[in-house]
């Protein structure tokens, strides 16, 4: 059933690699302009969302409690309660996230993907484990990677397209 946003889940993880090429360390909190996600939120939230497809599932998620708390639903980039992680951690930590998500999926079966999802966030969008977890996969992995892609310009950079 999610083959399709499989291949886009991976086809987007190695688009934020591409992404955070050339980005220097004292540039992961830069905010050209008020308002704007800079990179270290964007890159600490899309681990945040690749540890939520497991959560989906029944399963465990691997990241720590500090990480949800800085880049987690509600979080504001730039103002960290907990140590921040570097550019390689980031990136490292946002490839452990999707290997563990992509581990929970292979080992699904349908009836978990119809599980209801009563009470949760964004529910009446994506009611069902399956339709949150492809959303997971897709458009809010693409839609905080347009981000990332403006920040890149917005800094000056030319685009990978």
């Amino acid at each position: 059933m999610l083959e399709l946003p499989r291949h886009i889940f991976d086809f987007n993880l190695a688009l934020a690699e591409r992404l955070a090429e050339g980005i220097e360390e004292n540039e992961l909190d830069l905010q050209p302009i008020a308002n704007v996600n800079p990179p270290r939120w964007i890159l600490g939230h899309l681990a945040i969302g690749a540890d939520f497809i497991p959560q989906q599932l029944g399963q465990s998620g691997i990241l720590e409690e500090s990480w949800l708390k800085n880049f987690g639903p509600g979080s504001t980039a730039g103002q960290y309660s907990h140590e921040v992680p570097d550019k390689p951690e980031l990136l490292q930590t946002l490839n452990r996230c999707h290997a563990n998500a992509v581990k929970a999926l292979d080992a699904v079966e349908g009836p978990e993907l119809a599980r209801v999802r009563s009470g949760e966030m964004l529910e009446d969008a994506f009611p069902t484990a399956g339709t949150m977890i492809a959303h997971l996969m897709t458009s809010h992995y693409a839609f905080h990677l347009g981000q990332l892609s403006a920040w890149r310009r917005m800094t000056g950079r030319t685009p990978l397209f």
